[in-house]
């Protein structure tokens, strides 16, 4: 459903639904659908799907020793 909603109404409107998806479509779209989603969003995003919104920060926060560059 989410895909049909993304092709139709676009980005923003498939990232406002990313909450309410399964864990397997939230880890799918979520690298694509990022950059778009808010603070609020974020938050709710998190709550419901903790391992998959701490996976993506550990795959996009720098690490390593130029991270605090």
């Amino acid at each position: 459903m989410i895909d049909d909603h993304r092709e139709r109404w676009g980005d923003r409107a498939a990232a406002s639904l990313l909450s309410s998806t399964d864990g397997e479509t939230v880890e799918r779209l979520l690298t694509e659908l990022a950059c778009i989603l808010g603070p609020g969003e974020w938050e709710r995003l998190g709550a419901r799907h903790p391992k998959v919104v701490l996976a993506q920060a550990h795959s996009t926060l720098p690490s390593g020793p130029d991270r605090d560059e």
